[in-house]
């Protein structure tokens, strides 16, 4: 019977716990200015400038090289456009300022 009576009491209890509402003072960051190069840069065209920087003689380095290319560059492409990164928002500039 107590054990019933303290699931109930911790059941019912916990509804009426108060957090933070959204619909008073939330203001969703956004990013803002101009958007960077790495952005706007085709990713073929990022893979192709990486292939002709390498600069080895034996064919395996050099298909390793092309495949890392290819692998790295997509993946930071992946990053930069999966819209988990904010520009220039304002605390992204206010921790810059702190850190400097």
């Amino acid at each position: 019977m107590r054990l019933a009576l303290v699931y109930l009491i911790f059941f019912t209890s916990h509804f009426k716990l108060y957090s933070q509402s959204f619909e008073f003072d939330y203001q969703p960051i956004k990013s803002s200015g101009t958007i960077p190069d790495d952005f706007t840069f085709s990713t073929k065209k990022k893979i192709q400038e990486d292939i002709t920087k390498i600069d080895i003689k034996n064919n395996n380095e050099v298909k390793e090289h092309k495949n890392y290319a290819i692998l790295t560059n997509y993946a930071i492409d992946k990053q930069l456009h999966g819209g988990n990164i904010l520009l220039n928002d304002e605390l992204s500039n206010y921790v810059n300022s702190v850190a400097d």
